[in-house]
């Protein structure tokens, strides 16, 4: 089921965990709730103590709630509106400043990522080997197919003279490539 604008519907969750003041949203596609998948976990927190399914939080890190935390006062220049295929793939909190023109900018910009990467290092040990195998590779491959859906990349490589065909195998099978082998163990 879709919006108006053809874009899956999202349905939120709003709690507040006992030891933390701060409000706490997941969200959940349509899709994800109502057709199961990989994306689906089971557990035994129901008010029960019954076995039930639930479909996994469509958006829910710590890491993008730090991230998100992190660029809440950068406001670039000029923000640029994300095309469907990125709205697809990152949160509300990616910056897309367009046409930067001040070193002040520019470095503000830099700064915020070389931050998210050491975040992102120093963090990401603690998640590994936390998701279903199979869930990664259909996330990566979803990741890799928004990705290929954008245009400036393959548009950039051929205005420098590169084979459109060479192009189109890089983006597809080096950059962006898909996981062919989707039944991990």
């Amino acid at each position: 089921m879709k919006d108006n604008n053809d874009k899956p519907l999202i349905f939120s969750e709003w709690s507040m965990p006992y030891n933390d003041p701060k409000i706490k949203r997941k969200e959940y596609s349509f899709k994800d709730i109502f057709s199961p998948t990989l994306l689906w976990s089971f557990t035994t927190d129901s008010d029960t103590g019954e076995r039930v399914i639930l479909p996994n939080v469509y958006k829910d890190h710590p890491l993008i709630d730090w991230y998100k935390n992190a660029v809440a006062e950068f406001i670039p220049s000029k923000r640029r509106q994300l095309p469907e295929w990125a709205q697809n793939i990152f949160t509300s909190s990616m910056i897309a400043a367009g046409n930067v023109q001040t070193d002040e900018e520019a470095q503000a910009i830099v700064d915020l990522a070389v931050s998210n990467l050491k975040v992102y290092f120093d963090s990401i040990g603690e998640y590994n080997n936390t998701v279903d195998p199979n869930v990664t590779v259909e996330a990566q491959n979803y990741y890799c197919h928004n990705q290929q859906q954008n245009p400036h990349t393959p548009r950039v490589m051929k205005s420098l003279g590169l084979v459109e065909a060479d192009v189109e195998l890089f983006c597809t099978d080096a950059l962006f490539p898909k996981i062919q082998n989707t039944s991990i163990n």
